[in-house]
């Protein structure tokens, strides 16, 4: 078996594939792809296209030509061609050639013959009697069904084809030979297939006046759904014999002595007087039983239309089959539903509209533009969601982050100078908020404020006191020692010194570095 290699593309239940409309209106269909970025469904619809009618040209070689269609130009072209060739007798088998395009002659033997008649051809053209006389249409195509009805009746297939048993049973049956070919002995009985039936005669063979107590033959003929006999014999019918004798004078009597009716009642009424004397005949009446007549329903075929009305008929019928109730009622069809215009369906407002799959998608974009290029948050997740950057000081595109750029410039960073710019660097950094315009992208470095306090060390002559005063961060301690002086002044004390910020403010002392409490996430920036 032939096989198509020519396969299509992107054929499956649910392909990446921009639709009709969208197509249709994009700018590149008419000038191509010119820069930028062409996304996989619109690029994926011009492959289905291709790919589509590779496919047909392919199948139509693998069915007709039987050879195996592949990229091989010159000889899927050639049996191309070949397959057309092949194909072109089943369209002629069809109808679609008929007696009035024969007549001129334009398709002859050597046309047929070098297959140089393709569907353009056989659209314009003709076959004439002359190319029948010279058998370009021969037993074969009418035996293939290339004649059909059509070009009999314009006389394409004469006395001489039939003859010659190009014509046989089955185009019979089919009525490709009408009474017209008959009546003029076109079709004999050498052409006509042989039914079954031994031939002869059955029944009367002549006029005859039947008598009591005689016999008359009956034929019995059945025939088959072509209209052919396929049982033909007589029966002997036997009539009884004459009687002798009649009761009363029934046998003498003209008429009935008193008339009698003969009537019929019930869904029909019917009634008539009968002496004998001569026929009677009377009206059978039907008994009404619908209360209104006339036409129901539809008169015509039409188009129905959203908001417009159209008529189904009501009708009821009872056992016996009669109609006992016919009426028609109007059925409206709803009005058009409303679709949402595209500023309807930015705005969200309608709680009416349908949305078509285009205003969702505007609905959708108008919602996103609605964050500003520039705008950073704070994100818990790890991966990135479209439309976003890390905040990590990297150099971008100018150009492909175009609103990004005219958002923030260069107030993170010039980049390389001309093509790119920097973000925002946020590692490690607490977001800070400001009032003035002038202070944003200002970087302020981490710091603590100053840790101060007093003590004083006081020596008394003569006299043991415990030494100075302190404050802030400063506390006495433990005294250490007492030093006695030989002299009558007197000696002195010495005292420990300690030293705690805690003291001072009560953040001292909870970390190892300056860490406010925080919550780590990644900072974005809206492209």
């Amino acid at each position: 078996m032939a096989t198509n290699k020519l396969l299509p593309f992107a054929s499956g239940d649910t392909p990446n594939l921009v639709d009709f409309d969208t197509w249709n209106a994009l700018p590149a269909r008419l000038t191509g792809f010119q820069s930028g970025i062409a996304k996989s469904a619109e690029f994926n619809r011009i492959l289905a296209q291709g790919g589509a009618a590779g496919y047909v040209i392919g199948q139509l070689v693998a069915d007709h030509a039987a050879q195996d269609a592949d990229l091989e130009t010159t000889a899927l072209y050639a049996a191309f061609k070949e397959a057309l060739a092949a194909y072109i007798p089943g369209a002629v088998a069809n109808g679609s050639i008929a007696g009035s395009k024969i007549a001129d002659g334009s398709i002859t033997l050597a046309k047929l013959a070098a297959d140089s008649v393709d569907a353009s051809k056989i659209a314009t053209g003709a076959v004439g009697a002359s190319e029948i006389a010279d058998s370009a249409v021969s037993a074969s195509k009418i035996a293939s069904g290339a004649v059909t009805e059509v070009k009999i009746a314009a006389n394409a297939v004469t006395a001489g084809k039939i003859a010659d048993g190009a014509v046989s049973a089955s185009k019979i049956a089919a009525g490709a030979v009408d009474a017209s070919k008959i009546a003029a002995g076109a079709v004999g009985a050498t052409q006509l297939a042989d039914s079954g039936v031994t031939a002869g005669s059955a029944g009367p063979t002549e006029a005859a006046t039947l008598a009591f107590g005689g016999s008359f033959n009956v034929p019995q003929v059945t025939v088959d759904a072509k209209g052919r006999a396929t049982l033909l014999k007589s029966w002997s019918l036997k009539l009884p014999a004459a009687p002798t004798s009649v009761p009363g004078n029934s046998g003498t009597a003209t008429k009935l002595a008193t008339k009698r009716t003969i009537s019929a009642t019930g869904d029909a009424t019917w009634s008539a007087s009968f002496d004998g004397s001569a026929n009677a005949s009377a009206a059978l009446t039907l008994a009404s039983v619908n209360d209104t007549d006339g036409t129901f329903g539809p008169s015509a075929a039409a188009t129905l239309a959203f908001g417009g009305t159209f008529y189904v008929p009501q009708i009821t019928v009872d056992a016996k089959g009669r109609v006992t109730l016919s009426k028609h009622w109007a059925l409206k069809l709803p009005a058009a539903p409303a679709f949402a215009t595209q500023a309807e369906a930015e705005a969200g407002t309608s709680s009416t509209k349908y949305m078509s799959p285009l205003r969702t998608k505007q609905a959708i974009d108008k919602l996103a533009s609605t964050v500003p290029p520039g705008t950073m948050i704070h994100f818990a997740g790890k991966t990135l969601p479209d439309g976003w950057l890390i905040c990590n000081g990297a150099a971008v595109s100018r150009t492909t982050y175009a609103d990004l750029f005219k958002a923030i410039g260069t107030t993170y960073g010039t980049g390389d100078g001309s093509t790119t710019f920097n973000l925002p660097n946020a590692d490690g950094r607490f977001l800070e908020c400001t009032t003035s315009t002038s202070k944003v992208g200002n970087k302020v470095e981490a710091g603590l404020p100053n840790i101060s306090g007093e003590f004083a060390i006081r020596k008394e002559i003569g006299t043991l006191t415990s030494g100075g005063t302190y404050s802030g961060v400063f506390a006495r301690g433990l005294k250490i020692s007492t030093d006695l002086q030989l002299s009558s002044v007197g000696g002195s004390d010495t005292w420990s010194l300690s030293f705690s910020a805690a003291r001072g403010n009560g953040l001292y002392g909870n970390s190892a570095t300056a860490q406010p409490a925080s919550l780590r996430t990644l900072v974005l920036i809206k492209l």
